[in-house]
């Protein structure tokens, strides 16, 4: 140490000296833990919540084919959203989760869900587009989709998706969550 930082440490209280040398390293320390069990607890909060989403989106998909396979009393693609729609403000209701789902053609174009808007998956949309390989056929093709949490490219809103494959034909099936009514309800 320069001459001048040796004189004034010793010229400090011993009290203060113990708390520079003891103390500062404990608070680096314990900033340094916070930080990385907040992100490692976010991390893994993401992954399980990812995981769940997968099975929900494998359950819708399976409902949208029972609704629509060939019988007489077949379900119509509004009768389909009405059930989606109920199932999102059931779970906005009684847990403040707000969830929205996002079915598709084989083309990518939403065709039933939870938003009434006009959309199609495209493959020069940052977001909608990594869930264009569900669609595939053959070896390129993916069986589920999980995208990080991120700001929505037609909003502002932070969302979480997972989408699967369709069961019964080539379609997207999305389930999508708002990240911060989620993350509202853990704090």
């Amino acid at each position: 140490m320069p001459l001048k930082a040796v004189r004034w440490f010793t010229r400090l209280g011993l009290n203060t000296r113990i708390l520079l040398l003891a103390g500062l390293p404990l608070l680096a320390t314990a900033a340094i833990t916070t930080f990385v069990v907040h992100w490692s607890t976010q991390r893994f909060v993401e992954n399980a919540i990812g995981d769940q989403m997968v099975m929900e989106a494998r359950i819708v998909a399976h409902l949208v084919a029972i609704a629509e396979q060939k019988r007489p009393e077949g379900m119509t693609p509004a009768e389909v959203n009405g059930h989606l729609k109920e199932v999102a403000r059931f779970a906005r209701e009684h847990k403040k989760y707000d969830y929205e789902f996002w079915v598709t053609d084989s083309s990518g174009k939403v065709t039933m869900g939870t938003e009434d808007m006009e959309f199609t998956f495209q493959a020069d949309q940052a977001q909608a587009g990594a869930f264009l390989p569900l669609l595939h056929r053959g070896a390129d093709r993916a069986d589920f989709v999980v995208q990080e949490s991120r700001k929505r490219e037609i909003d502002n809103h932070v969302y979480k998706y997972v989408g699967v494959t369709g069961v019964d034909r080539p379609r997207i099936v999305e389930v999508g969550y708002r990240t911060d009514s989620l993350l509202a309800e853990l704090a």
